[in-house]
């Protein structure tokens, strides 16, 4: 798993780098799962990343941000 979010997140910064087709449109206010890495792995990297984001409206995001508030 790690190994799959270290290779996504530098894609998810900078999305104009990605050069693979892309099945639908990229939206980076979907991207909590840097936020669970964080969380899960033992580098508080992706958390950073995470809040470097925009983030969107709605019931996950804003339970990973309470989840992320209490750590």
């Amino acid at each position: 798993m790690e190994q799959g979010v270290a290779y996504l997140a530098p894609f998810v910064m900078n999305p104009e780098k990605w050069n693979k087709k892309q099945i639908e449109r990229f939206e980076g206010g979907h991207t909590f799962f840097l936020a669970l890495a964080g969380l899960g792995f033992p580098s508080g990297e992706y958390i950073n990343l995470h809040r470097k984001l925009s983030k969107r409206d709605g019931t996950w995001p804003l339970l990973v941000e309470m989840i992320l508030d209490t750590r």
